[in-house]
């Protein structure tokens, strides 16, 4: 599922599968994020055609509720572009927890994972746009209490079909030559280092 509807994983061709074209990292917690919408299309629309020319069809945008995501400025972008662009549902809990809602805290795993499924379901805070994957940042070591339940919750049964997404796009990046070093680049490490892989893309 992408942001301008349903594209058959086929269709996608290679993926970057995270990626952040705006957040509010640093920033304190906002639910929709504020941004100068102006301002960051003449930034983010440059940069994902860029993306486009170097061989890439398709991202996902990992950017979580609360963490300053905004599905209608990614559909935009994807519009302008013609890129597709997944987004997501979740929750971001690195950072200490700064970015996860106290709904949250307050509810059980499957409360949490009945949330995400209604954004699948009927789209995101109306705007029409359906979440493509689940984001579960944690926190480095041992999983924390509020950690263990937002995997819980993206682990529930409901929530399986999201696995295509990334049983689709790490053997795409197989596929096109990329090694286990270059596709951790691309799915863990700051996804800014993962354009050291442009050459071999564009030659």
């Amino acid at each position: 599922m992408t942001v301008r509807g349903p594209v058959s994983p086929g269709s996608l061709g290679l993926m970057l599968p995270h990626e952040h074209l705006f957040s509010n990292f640093g920033e304190e917690p906002a639910e929709p994020p504020h941004y100068d919408e102006a301002a960051l299309l003449r930034e983010a629309v440059p940069y994902a055609r860029r993306v486009k020319v170097l061989g890439c069809r398709a991202l996902a945008d990992a950017t979580a509720a609360w963490f300053g995501r905004s599905p209608a400025l990614l559909k935009t972008i994807s519009e302008k572009t013609g890129l597709h662009i997944l987004t997501n549902t979740g929750c971001y809990g690195a950072a200490s927890d700064r970015y996860v809602p106290q709904h949250a805290f307050e509810e059980d795993a499957a409360r949490l994972a009945g949330r995400w499924v209604r954004e699948w379901r009927e789209g995101i805070a109306g705007t029409g746009v359906r979440p493509g994957f689940i984001k579960t940042g944690e926190d480095a070591g041992p999983l924390s209490e509020i950690d263990a339940k937002l995997v819980r919750a993206g682990g529930r049964r409901p929530m399986r079909p999201y696995t295509l997404l990334f049983e689709k796009a790490l053997p795409e990046l197989r596929r096109a030559g990329l090694t286990d070093a270059e596709i951790r680049g691309l799915t863990r490490d700051n996804p800014a280092r993962a354009f050291t892989v442009r050459r071999r893309l564009a030659g």
